[in-house]
């Protein structure tokens, strides 16, 4: 993907809204949690929008974990990014 290259010149104007239609995603992670912003589950209408089985956070993960933090992975975004579950 040539990340490294692309973030040198990536200077965000402002935060994207992002949908991440999977699993959910952990709320509270600590590379995730600023960033996500109130969701909707939409297989069961009464059911949270928190990760079920993990794969939900991990591609959260890839498109807006925060980056330069000394935690987890460096996204694609450099965390500067809203994720909607």
């Amino acid at each position: 993907m040539n990340a490294y290259s692309a973030w040198e010149s990536y200077q965000p104007a402002g935060k994207a809204v992002t949908a991440i239609l999977d699993s959910g995603i952990y709320q509270a992670h600590e590379d995730l949690g600023s960033n996500v912003i109130k969701g909707k589950n939409f297989v069961h209408s009464k059911g949270s929008v928190e990760d079920i089985d993990g794969h939900g956070t991990h591609v959260a993960g890839i498109i807006g974990a925060v980056t330069n933090n000394n935690r987890g992975i460096a996204s694609l975004s450099k965390g500067k990014v809203d994720l909607l579950p």
